[in-house]
């Protein structure tokens, strides 16, 4: 009966050291991080205040700051993660929050440690239904890919006002983003879509990431994104393709619808509406031949599909 005791205490501590956490990227690889290992971390001590049964507690933590644990170990490539728990409870954030939002994966509470079951990621910022116990995955999520636009406008001219020092910034000129979702996109409040020159892409959501928000229009004419709500990090420098919801702004000199469709992972077309006077149908093949003049003004793409 001894020998079973200690058996059975032996294989508990064993199975519980080998629990661990999945991260999962993209292209579905999966790396695994046992709780030994991740108990050789370097620990971060924090703490957390909570009101429970008409008293004021605080409970002392320590764990691996999540972010830098993932830098280090080379997961840089996302845009936003998705926590699950062992029985699939999910919690995601995106890289705008979580770059200015501490987390843990956390091993230990007010002195004692925490068992493969209590392991949790915790946020101290949000309220604890935002904490993930038992985390079991960890997926790395990139762009999140929007189905293409009904309309493409062709221009960077918003007929919007260009605003000089647009608070908070100062000695630039801009236009508001706040100005676009009203005018240009027809909405208040939806998921907005950037492209840079050198294909970076941002999936942002006003007017949650991009209160304050703003495209900077620089002494070379080229449109550079900024928000003073996100990591500066996540600005974008010559800006050529903005869409939210049905409607888009193709507005880089020389940029190409099919350079945009590839980049967003458009499904191909058979043909689009170049709308003009003539209200011409072009093949896809001539509007890729298209060399679209930003200066260009009313004129716009329709799929005509």
């Amino acid at each position: 009966m001894k020998k079973t005791c200690i058996f059975v205490v032996l294989w508990c501590l064993f199975t519980t050291m080998l629990c661990g956490i999945e991260v999962i990227t993209k292209d579905g690889d999966v790396t695994v991080f046992y709780l030994q290992e991740l108990s050789r971390e370097k620990q971060v001590e924090y703490r957390t205040p909570r009101h429970k049964n008409g008293a004021d507690t605080i409970d002392y933590w320590k764990g691996v700051a999540l972010i830098p644990w993932l830098s280090k170990h080379k997961f840089n490539n996302w845009q936003s993660l998705r926590f699950e728990s062992g029985d699939n409870y999910v919690v995601r954030f995106h890289r705008a929050e979580l770059d200015t939002m501490p987390g843990y994966i956390t091993l230990e509470q007010n002195g004692a440690k925490l068992d493969s079951t209590e392991v949790r990621i915790i946020f101290p910022q949000q309220r604890e239904r935002f904490w993930i116990r038992d985390v079991a995955r960890i997926y790395l999520e990139d762009f999140e890919v929007a189905p293409r636009p009904r309309q493409i406008s062709i221009g960077s001219n918003f007929n919007v006002p260009l605003i000089t020092n647009p608070e908070p910034f100062r000695g630039i000129s801009a236009y508001r983003m706040a100005d676009l979702m009203t005018s240009v996109f027809f909405a208040d409040v939806g998921s907005v879509i950037l492209v840079s020159k050198d294909g970076s892409r941002l999936r942002l959501e006003y007017p949650k990431h991009l209160e304050g928000s703003i495209l900077e229009r620089d002494s070379n004419g080229l449109l550079n994104f900024k928000s003073p709500t996100i990591p500066t990090g996540m600005w974008l420098r010559d800006v050529v393709y903005i869409q939210c919801g049905p409607y888009a702004i193709l507005c880089g000199n020389d940029t190409r619808i099919d350079e945009i469709a590839k980049i967003l992972e458009w499904k191909s077309s058979p043909q689009y509406r170049l709308l003009e006077p003539s209200a011409k149908v072009y093949s896809m093949e001539e509007i890729q031949r298209l060399r679209l003049i930003t200066s260009q003004r009313d004129l716009w793409i329709e799929f005509a599909d």
